[in-house]
């Protein structure tokens, strides 16, 4: 078995514009990756897992077509799952 790891970063102000349910969506705040899991060896191929927190919701908007601009969505966790999955994404 390899070396156990267990690295936190907390990101602050950031943005992530992701689609959900088809819209494009923005999100401004902080959020904290974690990553954990074991180093590979010789013996051992490693494993590893990844875990996004959002720690603060500043702003999260949605495009509108009808007003031509961004309007304010409230956050539920089907949307903070899509945002999370974008985040891990660009890991």
């Amino acid at each position: 078995m390899g070396k156990r790891f267990d690295n936190t970063e907390t990101f602050y102000n950031q943005e992530v514009t992701f689609i959900y349910d088809g819209e494009e969506m923005v999100w401004f705040g902080n959020y904290q990756v974690r990553q954990f899991g074991e180093q590979s060896d010789d013996d051992y191929p490693g494993c590893q897992d990844t875990e996004i927190e959002i720690l603060q919701t500043d702003t999260l908007e949605k495009w509108s077509e009808e007003f031509q601009d961004w309007v304010s969505v409230y956050e539920k966790p089907s949307i903070l799952m899509a945002l999370e999955w974008e985040i891990e994404k660009s890991l």
